[in-house]
This record gives C-alpha cells, structure tokens and sequence, in this order.
C-alpha cells in the first residue's frame, strides 16, 4: 500500500477529475492526496517556484588541445613526438580520465604530431572513443577550428580539438566571455605550451560557438 502526503490541488482540476469520473484520492478536508513515490520523482532542486518541475542540463564543453611535444624534420605534417612527447600525451589521458573530461568527440589534425598525441591520450580512456581526422584544424586558422567545431552533432555535450599553435592558443583567447578561472587564464597566456589542455563550459549549442562564448575552467599540462 502506497502511503499518501497532502498537497492543494487546483479546485479546477479536481472539478474536471469528478466529471471525467477519475478516481482521486482525499483526506478527511477534502485534500487531494499524493503517492510519496511521485513526490519524490523530482528533487527539491528541480522544480521550480511557480510549480513547473525541470531538470538540469549538463553544460556542453569544448576541450582545446595542444599537440604534444614533437622532433624536428624536414616535412612537418610527418614531424613525430619525442620521446617525452609520447609520456607527456600517455599523461594528458590519464588526466582527462581522473578528472572526469572524457570528451565524447575528437576533432584531430592529420599532422603525425596530433595524431599520435590523441594515439597516446586516447589509449588511456576507459570509452575508446574514436577520433575524427580534420584538415581544417591542420589548416591552423581560428575560423577553420570554429568552422569544424560548428558541424559537432546536437547530441554531443563534449569534444576536444588536438590541434596547433596559433590557431589552439589564440582560439581559446577569443573564446573567453570574461568570466574565466585566473589561474587557467594565465596559463593559457603564458603561450599554449605543447601538450596544454584548456577547458572551457559553453553557454549555448557548438553550432553558435564564437567569440566571447565559452568560460574558460581550467588549463594544464599534465606530465609537467
């Protein structure tokens, strides 16, 4: 048996109720009943003052990234990581799984050097997701980065860019709405070192993504 707490329905719907022939439980005043079960389908925090019950959307986050560091050569879409370049990448997985940031898309340079940055990073996800190679973000302008980030689907709430310097560190500089963490800021104008991460929470969709829209949260390197 269900036990009943008291609340005031509006005298219209119990009117509509008695006609229709709905059976409506009551108190000894008259009050209508409710389950305790539906009272607690919404938490205090997700219904509001005027009754409307609502809940809570996550924020969608961009994730702009940094390759690794990288060796020198004569090509550079064919430069690779060093060897403190691939453990620098192996720890920004590590670190974007402990604290929570797996994104659930990843636009990637076709540069080697990006590549195996997200080869190392990714390897270290418990979600496997796969990454989307992008000329655009290779093409290394901040309106080739905003043009791919653009086109992320409806459903995805979060995705990171492995892409270059400028475009990486100057993006995440147009992109702050001024209500950024210090600390992530300086890092981020301290020149987006190579295997630098900047997090930033997005007000509205991908799609209206531009300057002065997101709040940056944080910057690391991990590995350093």
């Amino acid at each position: 048996m269900a036990s009943w707490k008291v609340f005031r329905a509006p005298k219209a719907a119990a009117e509509l109720a008695s006609i229709l022939g709905i059976a409506v439980p009551v108190d000894a005043g008259g009050r209508t009943l409710r389950s305790s079960s539906d009272a607690r389908a919404m938490s205090p925090a997700e219904q509001r003052a005027d009754g409307c019950q609502t809940r809570p959307v996550p924020p969608r986050r961009l994730l702009l990234i940094r390759h690794a560091r990288a060796a020198g050569g004569p090509v550079d879409l064919e430069r690779p990581l060093t060897a403190e370049g691939v453990q620098q990448a192996a720890a920004l997985g590590a670190w974007l799984e402990h604290a929570g940031l797996v994104p659930d898309r990843v636009l990637v340079s076709p540069a080697r050097r990006a590549v195996q940055t997200w080869e190392q990073a990714g390897a270290a996800l418990s979600s496997g997701v796969q990454p989307i190679g992008d000329a655009r973000i290779g093409d290394n302008t901040v309106d080739a980065l905003l043009a791919a980030i653009r086109e992320t689907p409806e459903n995805a709430l979060s995705v990171a860019v492995v892409g270059h310097n400028p475009s990486i560190g100057e993006l995440a500089g147009v992109l702050d709405d001024g209500r950024s963490d210090p600390v992530a800021r300086r890092g981020v104008e301290s020149g987006f070192p190579a295997g630098g991460v900047a997090v930033f929470e997005l007000a509205g969709s991908f799609a209206a993504v531009g300057p002065g829209a997101a709040t940056l949260r944080e910057f690391r390197v991990p590995g350093d």
